[in-house]
């Protein structure tokens, strides 16, 4: 059995969900689609009246940043309501065609009192995970972003995947969370504020930013959170199709 999983997926970019589905064809996954927030359509000054949203001008958020921070934000909440760990997928995601035994065998691995676990992440940046009790390894990708092969590859890859301690790492494609770890993040995460974050690994300070990668990534350290290696999910980080970038 695979724990809930929610697809976030603009109402307008079908699109998208269409090459999700088609993608990810996986006879033993069931997603259940979430209409994500357009940050186009929010009411940004009423978010900052209501304490949401702190900071000097509506025009320090980028409507896609906040669209979807709020986006994840929403199913966070309804992690803690249903009391049930889930899996969130971005519509950009690729999943291994054996998502499902892979994710069984990870999630056996995990501890009791775990909050985070992240299944994909972006090759633009750095991983830094623990790999002995106080030693971490960090290091960057020599792909920016996958190729077509490379992807088709990557859907039928099933080497084992190993669990690790999650210090940094970019992009939330694809993770699992659980109730309290909902909680704990919900509480880290928001109000939603611009953001630096002090990244060991790249040697210098990241942001300010809304975008809800950089918030996860100031708090992995103090976090049960785990990632694995290599993904369960990749994504293409598309600078030109993303809706959190390009939202007017």
């Amino acid at each position: 059995m695979v724990l809930p999983i929610c697809l976030l997926n603009l109402k307008r970019r079908r699109d998208r969900r269409e090459r999700f589905e088609q993608q990810n064809q996986q006879p033993d996954l069931e997603f259940t689609i979430v209409e994500a927030i357009d940050g186009a359509t929010l009411d940004l000054a009423q978010l900052k009246q209501a304490g949401l949203l702190i900071g000097k001008r509506c025009e320090d958020f980028p409507p896609g940043q906040v669209g979807c921070s709020f986006s994840h934000r929403e199913l966070w909440q309804l992690c803690i309501r249903d009391n049930r760990p889930m899996i969130i997928c971005e519509d950009d995601a690729v999943l291994r065609n054996d998502f499902a035994r892979a994710f069984r065998a990870l999630f056996q691995q995990l501890p009791a009192n775990w909050d985070f676990l992240l299944l994909g992440y972006n090759f633009d940046s750095i991983l830094d995970v623990e790999i002995v009790p106080g030693v971490s390894f960090r290091g960057g990708f020599s792909e920016i972003q996958t190729t077509p092969i490379q992807k088709d590859l990557f859907i039928q890859e099933n080497k084992p995947v190993s669990l690790f301690n999650l210090n940094n790492a970019f992009g939330a494609c694809t993770y699992a969370i659980s109730p309290e770890g909902a909680k704990k993040i919900l509480q880290l995460c928001f109000p939603l504020t611009p953001t630096i974050i002090s990244v060991p690994a790249l040697n210098r300070n990241v942001g300010p930013s809304l975008q809800i990668d950089i918030h996860l990534n100031a708090h992995y350290r103090n976090l049960k959170a785990f990632c694995c290696i290599p993904p369960l999910a990749i994504t293409p980080n598309d600078a030109i199709d993303s809706d959190t970038l390009n939202c007017a």
